[in-house]
C-alpha cells in the first residue's frame, strides 16, 4: 500500500463522517510523509496502509504524528480520493455536485 495513505486515509475520513477524527501525518524511516486517522476522544488510530510498515519490520510513525489539513482547495477531497470512495461504495455516482467540488489532482 505504499504510495496510497494519503488518499485512503482522506476517503475513510469522508466516509466515516464524524467531527471527533483528526488527520494525522509524520514522516517516516525513508523521509515521507505517511497519513492516518486519529479519534481525538480516545486516541484510537486508524491506520488503513500500516501494513507497509509491518511487512517490512518498521513501524509507522503514528509517535511523531501532528494534526495535519488535507491538501488542495478549501481542504476538499481529492478527485483520486472520489474515485477511491465510489470503488468503496458501489452504488456512489459521481454527481453533479462532486463534480463541481472536486480538487483536481
Amino acid at each position: 500500500m505504499y504510495g496510497h495513505c494519503y488518499h485512503a486515509t482522506q476517503a475513510m475520513y469522508y466516509l466515516l463522517d464524524t467531527d471527533t477524527l483528526d488527520p494525522m501525518s509524520a514522516r517516516d524511516y525513508r523521509g515521507d510523509l505517511h497519513w492516518w486517522l486519529r479519534d481525538r476522544e480516545n486516541g484510537f488510530v486508524i491506520d488503513m496502509t500500516a501494513d507497509q510498515y509491518y511487512s517490512v519490520g518498521k513501524e509507522p510513525p503514528h509517535d511523531k504524528g501532528k494534526v495535519s489539513k488535507w491538501y488542495g482547495w478549501k481542504h476538499r477531497p481529492h478527485k483520486r480520493t472520489m474515485v477511491l470512495m465510489m470503488k468503496m461504495q458501489e452504488e456512489a455516482r459521481m454527481d453533479s455536485w462532486a463534480a463541481d467540488h472536486l480538487t483536481p489532482s
